[in-house]
């Protein structure tokens, strides 16, 4: 399959499918996944092919309830396989424990956006160094995103290009995430971190 994108507004539109039992629902390989509102609840259904390659898998929730029936999922059971552009978006930065990448994982481009805190309140749970991610060549984390760092797992020899970090001022005149606070791991002493031109 080259493309998925599911799109629900409604809870009642995906309820049947939510009572389904976990990987029930049989896609095989995907290319492209993207789940939008009450869709993203279905993903621990969805069952892709052991040997999956995806191009790009895409989440925004703007609701907490929107996540709500996902994040009920045990960590690290929605297999994704290798993944080349991961992207999640405010409270859909909560299903990032359950999902499971490939042992031997390259990634082009990590994304995460978090505005608020409440954004990744499941995150901050799962241990340090627990969600594996492999190889990541690019790494966006913008606004309160930047703290869920330590929670990332890379591989040792993973050359990054550097540590893009999107802060911006709010109306109170206070920054989100001006300063990064990393644990002593691999990533510190081997990575460069820098600003977005804008705030440099």
């Amino acid at each position: 399959m080259e493309e998925l994108c599911l799109y629900a507004e409604k809870e009642e539109h995906v309820s049947e499918l939510i009572l389904t039992k976990n990987n029930s629902i049989w896609l095989g390989k995907v290319k492209k996944l993207e789940l939008e509102l009450f869709a993203i609840n279905i993903l621990p259904k969805l069952k892709l092919h052991g040997a999956n390659v995806m191009e790009e898998f895409s989440l925004s929730a703007d609701k907490e309830e929107y996540v709500s029936e996902a994040i009920r999922a045990k960590n690290s059971t929605i297999w994704l396989g290798k993944m080349k552009k991961l992207e999640l978006n405010l409270f859909a930065i909560n299903i990032l424990p359950k999902l499971k990448l490939h042992k031997e994982n390259v990634m082009e481009e990590f994304h995460l956006s978090a505005g608020e805190i409440e954004h990744f309140f499941e995150v901050m749970f799962a241990e340090n160094n627990s969600i594996w991610l492999g190889s990541v060549k690019r790494l966006e984390l913008e606004s309160f995103a930047t703290i869920i760092l330590p929670k990332l797992n890379f591989y040792e020899e993973n050359e990054m290009e550097g540590l893009p970090v999107n802060v911006e001022e709010t109306e109170c005149g206070v920054f989100r995430a001006p300063l990064i606070t990393l644990p002593p791991c691999w990533l510190c002493s081997r990575e460069r971190i820098e600003a977005d031109d804008d705030f440099q």
